[in-house]
């Protein structure tokens, strides 16, 4: 499902869409549905996929862009779409190699990158694209998506909402993945410990549960931090607002692959 807005903007670049084109936005919004809402069924799509390299890690290599730049020069006849997905995650080499596909995409070919953080894509290349934002559900429409995966569970359905935070694809894995939901839930439990707990009982929970896991440290801290924001919204208060800043400062150091447990710790002391 799409934001109005988003849906809005597809529309008016439908006229004339561009050969060189980005979509961008928060991991779990529904670029797939974009990319129907465009194009229709007038065209090929090939979508190209990040690969698992030697070590472990998913990239796209400069030998797939390579690849791809040979698929991309063959005359065609009708419209394709190449669809590059996780762009972000192309290495500097692929990002150059990629330049030569870009600049001048050859006649019937659009190239569509769709990327959680633009941040990660050279200039060069984003001074060449139209880029297209692709929004968040906002709060009714989410509730709409929702309820049609919960009918009959509103407790669930209010759970999935927070958790979600408007990320449609989001949605579908919580209400169709029984332990990605429980382990969503349980850190959100956690979180409400940390805003109203002792400090030993903060202290116990990171010893036992996020000193050895930065993913769900750095999960429970993004759900303090919106439950801060909420508590402030309501009634600000100073020592709310303090406590706000420290999280923030204890995110930042755990994205920026500082020690799990001394952040936590540092964030519980300061607390105190």
């Amino acid at each position: 499902m799409l934001n109005q807005k988003t849906k809005f903007s597809l529309e008016k670049m439908a006229s004339n869409i561009p050969q060189s084109l980005i979509f961008y936005g928060e991991k779990g919004v529904d670029f797939s549905s974009a990319i129907s809402y465009l194009y229709g069924n007038e065209c090929k799509i090939l979508n190209v996929l990040p690969q698992k390299n030697g070590s472990g890690n998913f990239l796209l290599s400069v030998d797939q862009i390579r690849d791809l730049y040979n698929i991309v020069n063959k005359k065609r006849k009708s419209n394709q779409v190449i669809a590059i997905y996780n762009a972000e995650l192309m290495t500097k080499q692929a990002q150059n190699t990629f330049l030569k596909i870009f600049e001048e995409p050859p006649t019937y070919t659009y190239i569509l990158l769709l990327c959680n953080d633009l941040n990660k894509i050279i200039d060069t290349i984003k001074s060449r694209a139209q880029l297209l934002r692709i929004n968040k559900l906002n709060n009714v429409e989410s509730a709409e998506v929702v309820d049609k995966k919960n009918k009959t569970d509103n407790t669930k359905s209010q759970q999935i909402l927070f958790i979600a935070n408007g990320l449609p694809d989001f949605i579908e894995e919580l209400s169709k993945d029984k332990k990605l939901f429980e382990k969503h839930s349980n850190i959100i439990h956690d979180a409400k410990i940390f805003l109203q707990g002792t400090a030993k009982d903060k202290i116990v929970l990171i010893n036992s549960k996020y000193k050895d896991s930065r993913e769900n440290a750095e999960q429970l801290m993004k759900y303090i931090i919106k439950m801060l924001r909420i508590i402030i919204k309501n009634a600000p208060s100073i020592d709310y607002i303090s406590f706000m800043d420290r999280a923030i400062e204890t995110e930042e150091k755990l994205e920026s692959n500082c020690n799990v447990r001394l952040s936590m710790l540092y964030f519980v002391v300061e607390w105190l």
